[in-house]
């Protein structure tokens, strides 16, 4: 009976273990997620000016994974949460280009 008791409770506690882990590795993996911002306007020469975009999504309609003009949706790092380090993003990252930006938008639209 103490022998089965004792393979009870090992096995409760390696499955309390196994799934602490899973719930660490679940949070550990939120914390590096992107942001993702968009575009709203619908000028072609504007791509690269950080106060057009915003993190709360517009609902601009024609946004599509085809290869369209205007991006609609940029992924960019954590820590790119303002306008401010979005147009310092633009700058490192893109060399503040606008078709480097538009190329890397994961979702574009039309004018």
């Amino acid at each position: 009976m103490k022998t089965q008791i004792k393979k009870l409770v090992k096995s409760a506690v390696f499955g309390v273990t196994v799934l602490g882990g899973a719930v660490a590795m679940q949070s550990f993996g939120e914390a590096f997620q992107e942001q993702t911002w968009y575009y709203n306007s619908d000028d072609p020469n504007e791509i690269n000016v950080a106060s057009n975009w915003t993190m709360t999504n517009p609902g601009l309609s024609g946004c599509s994974s085809a290869n369209l003009p205007l991006p609609c949706q940029l992924p960019t790092p954590e820590e790119v949460d303002n306008q401010s380090a979005l147009a310092d993003h633009f700058d490192e990252v893109f060399n503040n280009d606008a078709s480097s930006i538009t190329a890397a938008a994961t979702q574009r639209r039309n004018p």
